[in-house]
C-alpha cells in the first residue's frame, strides 16, 4: 500500500521534471538554432532587404542560392570537400585496420614503444602541428594539391 502510494507521488514529481526538462531542452534547441534559422531567413530575401531589419521571408531563395552557387563556385568547394573527405576516410580505415593487426597478431621487439607513439600522435592536436606540416607540404612541393590535405590527415593517428 505504501509502496502504491510512494509510486504515485513519483510519477506526479516524474512528469513535472520530465516537462521542466524538455521545456529548457527545447529553449536551448531554437537558442542554438536562431542563427541557422536568421541566416535562411535572410537568404529569402533581396539585398536591400537584407540590410534592412524585415524579418519577413521573401520570394528570392531559389535566385539567391543559384548566385550563391554560382558565383561563388561552391559546386567545385563540394567536389573538393567530397574527394577529400572520401580519401582520408578510406585511407585512415585501411591504414588503421593495418596497424591495428600488427600490434595484436605480431610480436615485435619494441612494439610497446610503436605502440606507445601511436597513441601520443592521437593525443596530439592538428592545430599544434599546422606549422610544421606546412613546412612539409612546402618542401616537397604540394601546395595546391589534394596530397596536401589528404596525406598529413593520413599520417597521424587522430
Amino acid at each position: 500500500m505504501a509502496l502504491e502510494r510512494l509510486s504515485r507521488v513519483g510519477k506526479g514529481q516524474r512528469r513535472s521534471s520530465d516537462f521542466l526538462t524538455h521545456t529548457t531542452l527545447s529553449i536551448a534547441v531554437l537558442l542554438i538554432a536562431a542563427p541557422l534559422l536568421f541566416a535562411l531567413l535572410k537568404a529569402t530575401q533581396s539585398g536591400a532587404q537584407v540590410t534592412g531589419p524585415s524579418l519577413l521571408p521573401g520570394p528570392y531563395l531559389l535566385e539567391n542560392m543559384r548566385a550563391a552557387w554560382v558565383g561563388a563556385g561552391l559546386g567545385q568547394y563540394m567536389v573538393n570537400s567530397a574527394v577529400v573527405a572520401v580519401c582520408i576516410t578510406m585511407g585512415k580505415t585501411i591504414l588503421s585496420l593495418l596497424a591495428a593487426l600488427a600490434f595484436v597478431y605480431f610480436r615485435f621487439p619494441l612494439s610497446g614503444v610503436a605502440f606507445a607513439a601511436v597513441l601520443f600522435t592521437l593525443m596530439l592536436p592538428t592545430e599544434l602541428l599546422i606549422v610544421a606540416l606546412f613546412d612539409v607540404v612546402s618542401s616537397l612541393k604540394w601546395a595546391d594539391s589534394y596530397a596536401a590535405i589528404i596525406v598529413p590527415f593520413l599520417a597521424s593517428a587522430t
